[in-house]
């Protein structure tokens, strides 16, 4: 049985050397635009930000990974409310400052941010 010569590599956009850049695109292209049917550019100037992770089975890239940063961020929330004997009104803004950013699950799907939004309840109880 031939051993399997197995290197898995993580660079920045600037440490890639052209070689492994190509290799990266075509990987890329073979899955998305062939395989996935999915027409798209490519090339969306956010390789330039992230970390590349390679994993090479001899001399070939088998599998890649684009890894996006995500930075920490806070967003602003404000809720009142009233009651008055059966009626109860509640206010509440969330986002107050309309923050752009996106929450990152562990199963690895990302959700955006709603932005500012404003929500009023009005209950009555009999």
């Amino acid at each position: 049985m031939t051993e399997k010569k197995i290197a898995s590599i993580i660079k920045s956009f600037d440490e890639l050397t052209p070689h492994q850049l190509y290799d990266c695109l075509r990987l890329r292209s073979a899955i998305f635009v062939v395989e996935q049917n999915c027409v798209f550019l490519d090339m969306d100037n956010k390789d330039q930000e992230c970390y590349h992770l390679m994993l090479y089975q001899d001399n070939v890239l088998v599998a890649y990974s684009r890894l996006v940063p995500v930075g920490g961020f806070a967003t602003l929330d404000l809720s009142a409310g009233y009651t008055y004997k059966n009626l109860s009104l509640l206010a509440s803004v969330t986002n107050i400052t309309n923050t752009l950013n996106y929450l990152v699950h562990d199963n690895y799907s990302i959700t955006p941010i709603p932005p500012r939004e404003f929500l009023t309840t009005l209950t009555y109880k009999f």
